[in-house]
């Protein structure tokens, strides 16, 4: 082997991993607003959810016992359990007419 010999290529060089990281930035920017909007459907579909789940539980009490629950408490619900509503959002319960309203965040 002479002077000119080159020897073996060990790694990237910089100009690869700026490439890289470039790329997987412009990635993360576009995911990013995607994966957020997912995530409010999902909120948005989970406190519906709940919302019906508390709806069917006021009927329920109101055709077992003729008379509308006096509030949204944990018993009207399976497991003794009340819905745990996503952040923002909220039920409000009218005991005289047994509505039951879900409360969004602005």
């Amino acid at each position: 082997m002479g002077h000119g010999a080159r020897r073996a290529r060990r790694g990237f060089t910089l100009v690869e991993l700026l490439l890289v990281i470039t790329i997987i930035a412009i990635l993360a920017a576009v995911a990013t607003p995607l994966v957020a909007q997912h995530m409010d459907n999902a909120q948005q579909a989970a406190a519906e959810s709940n919302y019906n789940a508390a709806v069917k539980a006021v009927q329920v009490y109101f055709t077992e016992n003729g008379v509308y629950p006096p509030s949204l408490d944990p018993s009207l619900f399976m497991h003794d359990d009340l819905p745990v509503m996503p952040a923002g959002y909220s039920l409000t319960y009218d005991p005289a007419t047994g509505e039951v309203t879900l409360i969004s965040p602005p």
